[in-house]
């Protein structure tokens, strides 16, 4: 006797059903819970700073990325730093900004007598005898005062010890300034400074 044929059930479909890779499930990338940490600089201080060093005398480019990390660079770097501040060599900087905290000290001096009949020379607090092409100025906040000195592509860029000196300015924001005279004795006017404000930084 032949069997009666199956009927489907109504309202349903067969689906046929795909085998469950059990292996590729066990082997699916899972996150780690302890990401590990980017390894620590071993780098001593001398090196990070001759790596700036080189970056001051790279590109313009480079040397203008290197300056502005400056304005913000590790505290435990500026004693380091500071003993670069006469350094004669050549960077690819041609401008540099300076932030004065207190604009009192951002004096107009007369230096002596040109066909006019006087030249005036700006002091800006610890830079030394600073010689540049152009000069200008803006408010700052509070009592401060802006400063933009260039050298014209024409002329010698700034110095290493120059733009270090700049920079640090705008590191230590501070207008307690030593009484010493920066441009006869500019490593010790440094000194002072930075023993006067480096609670502070």
């Amino acid at each position: 006797m032949t069997p009666a044929p199956q009927r489907p059930l109504i309202g349903k479909t067969p689906v046929a059903k795909t085998p469950i890779d059990r292996k590729s499930e066990l082997q699916a990338p899972r996150q780690d819970p302890h990401p590990t940490t980017p390894p620590v600089s071993r780098e001593s201080p001398k090196e990070r700073i001759r790596e700036r060093l080189r970056g001051l005398q790279s590109t313009s480019e480079g040397a203008l990325q290197t300056l502005r990390e400056l304005w913000e660079v590790e505290a435990e770097l500026i004693p380091e730093l500071i003993l670069e501040l006469e350094n004669p060599a050549p960077t690819q900087v041609f401008e540099l900004k300076i932030l004065i905290p207190d604009k009192e000290r951002f004096a107009k001096k007369n230096v002596g007598l040109d066909a006019k009949g006087q030249v005036f020379v700006y002091e800006i607090p610890g830079m030394g005898a600073l010689a540049y092409d152009d000069l200008a100025t803006g408010p700052a906040r509070g009592n401060g005062v802006k400063v933009i000195v260039k050298r014209f592509q024409s002329s010698a860029p700034f110095t290493v010890g120059e733009v270090l000196r700049a920079a640090l300015l705008n590191r230590f924001r501070s207008s307690n300034y030593p009484p010493a005279d920066h441009r006869s004795n500019l490593m010790g006017w440094w000194q002072q400074y930075y023993e006067q404000v480096r609670q502070s930084l």
